[in-house]
């Protein structure tokens, strides 16, 4: 049960994150976590001075995001690599196996709502990295270049 719920959780992220312009993600095999790419969005990201995996991820989680993610460079990857580990765990394991045996997901709207009913983090998470990717892209989130600003001074030299 619990394979079939990471399963689903592993999906749900999986097809949300492809949905978004530009963002490729590996399918999930086994795991409770995947890769997305986010080098398309590297020119955006440098026009806010976010210029490493690491700022990446540390404006994702600040406000208004409050998203985590582990960025590239912490992924043995190059640091200016856009790519992150997403992982889709955050959840009440004990009602998400409750709810799954007392009504277990069939059909592929079944399995959305069961991800919404359960993984509300999951949803609100996936929601706001799009919020965060369109911020960036329209160059209208102040806080988002102020952020960018900012980790510029503390890191430099």
């Amino acid at each position: 049960i619990t394979r079939k719920i990471h399963q689903i959780m592993g999906d749900y992220t999986y097809h949300v994150l492809n949905k978004i312009k530009g963002v490729k993600t590996t399918k999930p095999e086994s795991t409770f976590y995947l890769l997305a790419n986010f080098n398309a969005y590297s020119d955006y990201f440098l026009a806010n001075k976010i210029s490493t995996s690491q700022k990446f991820s540390e404006s994702l989680i600040q406000h208004p995001y409050h998203t985590a993610l582990v960025g590239g460079d912490s992924l043995v990857l190059e640091r200016t690599d856009f790519s992150a580990r997403i992982a889709f765990v955050d959840y009440d394991g004990q009602k998400a196996m409750k709810n799954y045996i007392d009504n277990p997901p069939r059909t592929a709207s079944d399995k959305i709502e069961f991800v919404k009913d359960n993984a509300p983090k999951i949803v609100n998470g996936l929601a706001m990295i799009k919020r965060y990717l369109d911020d960036v892209k329209s160059k209208t989130n102040s806080k988002i270049t102020k952020l960018g600003s900012d980790l510029e001074e503390v890191t430099a030299p």
